[in-house]
């Protein structure tokens, strides 16, 4: 069996297009909300999926959790499931963690920076992975990308490609334009008077 584990710290940065989970909580677009254990949520990285009873695996839609053997049931087939990441905070809640792919993208932590064809930035949602020369997909660290077959291959094993998600812009430092400090007794306020 093999079970395919992503591990996502949350992000710095708020997501321009997610799927909000609740008031507080949201995940990447393209991803699932999905419950824990503890109430709070997590994202399956996959649209649409459908959230496992244990609470910590994801399967895609159309397909059924098999808990007892760790998979992905369809009625002629069995894939890999997938364990659901950390949701992110909603904009203006702090957060820990992020990959910077340059000075002005960033991804999420534990995820992969892959420069696309047009020269712009995608997450893949795994650590070191192997960016696919179609410029859209990605697979873990170790596979090879099969383009002819839209697969990941190491040796024998096969699996279906990870879409990337966009990176994000990083924003711009706030100053704090109230005042200035020069040193321990002078200031220049917003006016720029000198105190």
């Amino acid at each position: 069996l093999f079970v395919l584990k992503l591990v996502c710290s949350f992000l710095v940065f708020s997501v321009h297009s997610n799927v909000s989970c609740d008031d507080t909580a949201s995940c990447p677009d393209g991803n699932t909300c999905c419950k824990t254990q503890e109430g709070g949520w997590a994202c399956c990285p996959l649209p649409e999926a459908v959230c496992c009873d244990d609470f910590f695996h994801c399967c895609s839609h159309g397909t059924t959790c098999n808990v007892a053997a760790g998979s992905c049931d369809e009625s002629s087939d069995s894939k890999p499931w997938l364990e659901k990441v950390p949701a992110l905070p909603r904009a203006g809640q702090r957060s820990p963690g992020s990959v910077n792919c340059d000075s002005s993208h960033v991804c999420p932590d534990s995820n992969t920076c892959c420069e696309n064809t047009d020269g712009d930035w995608s997450c893949c949602p795994l650590p070191e992975a192997v960016c696919c020369t179609d410029g859209e997909h990605c697979c873990p660290a170790n596979y090879k990308c099969d383009v002819t077959r839209v697969s990941c291959i190491k040796g024998d094993v096969v699996i279906p490609w990870y879409n990337k998600i966009s990176a994000q812009n990083t924003p711009a430092p706030s100053l704090n334009l109230d005042a200035v400090t020069c040193d321990d007794k002078n200031k220049i306020d917003s006016e720029n008077r000198f105190h």
